[in-house]
């Protein structure tokens, strides 16, 4: 599985409406000169001091607009089943999503709308996403996901952590789609230098790893990719892990692919490290 959207028209436009951090400790990047994906700012994962302040308030930066937030929009957080993400247990699918980590995260969790093209989803600044929920230092918080659900992705805010200038959360995301063929895997190609997420408990045995590039996308040169041709799914010679290569509009070939879910509704475990 791929997605790497890009916006158009109205909906670009409130995606790359002006952003900034805390400058306490972050460090900016060099720009880029193509904004669709470049990031413009990054956390300095050193920095304990910037990380423990952000942390004291972490939800409110996620959500805050202007220049002491990143205006990412409230997730609907739905406590039970509206046909495709919710809070709690009982879904077709189950996903454990467990920060390792010493302080907290706000996971982050989005979907296709009707509002918008089906690859739109994780930019979280024009589109509220379905779940936005802060999860404690080393707590876990359980999703359930419905059967049939195409083109769904999650990630994870960290203390001090920005957004690309177009609006997607600048970390490492995870995607999948649920049904006969449910597949999911983690993506690098938002940000190569974000954070290490792991995936497991599938019941065909496969595991996405962003930190030993195991059944993972990853940009094949640079920070961040989306063109045909500039990633590659790695470490894909493992059980229950599928590559193959389709042909784009342009005729271009592009890989896909990712962990077979398998068919029998695992419990699957996503960790934040």
């Amino acid at each position: 599985m791929h997605v790497i959207p890009t916006l158009t028209g109205l909906a670009f436009a409130k995606a790359v409406l002006s952003l900034a951090l805390p400058t306490t400790g972050i460090t900016l990047p060099a720009v880029h000169t193509d904004t669709r994906s470049s990031p413009i700012h990054k956390r300095n994962p050193v920095n304990t001091r910037a990380r423990t302040e952000t942390a004291n308030s972490l939800s409110s930066y996620v959500h805050k607009d202007g220049p002491e937030g990143l205006g990412v929009k409230n997730g609907t957080n739905p406590m039970q089943d509206n046909g495709k993400i919710w809070i709690g247990n009982g879904g077709d699918w189950e996903m454990t999503f467990a920060n390792r980590n010493n302080y907290p995260v706000v996971l982050v969790t989005w979907s296709a709308s009707p509002d918008y093209a089906p690859d739109q989803g994780s930019f979280v600044q024009a589109q509220p996403p379905d779940i936005a929920i802060e999860i404690p230092a080393r707590g876990t918080k359980v999703l359930s996901i419905k059967d049939g659900l195409a083109k769904a992705g999650f990630s994870a805010i960290y203390p001090g952590m920005g957004l690309t200038s177009n609006g997607q959360i600048a970390n490492t995301i995870g995607e999948f789609t649920t049904g006969p063929y449910a597949t999911i895997d983690v993506s690098r190609e938002v940000y190569m230098r974000g954070e290490g997420i792991r995936i497991s408990g599938m019941s065909s045995g496969c595991i996405s790893d962003s930190q030993k590039e195991i059944c993972a996308f990853r940009c094949i040169t640079g920070d961040t990719c989306w063109v045909a041709g500039s990633y590659d799914l790695y470490g894909y010679k493992q059980q229950g892990c599928n590559r193959h290569i389709t042909i784009d509009g342009l005729g271009n070939k592009v890989a896909e692919g990712g962990c077979d879910m398998g068919q029998n509704r695992s419990n699957i475990l996503v960790e934040f490290f």
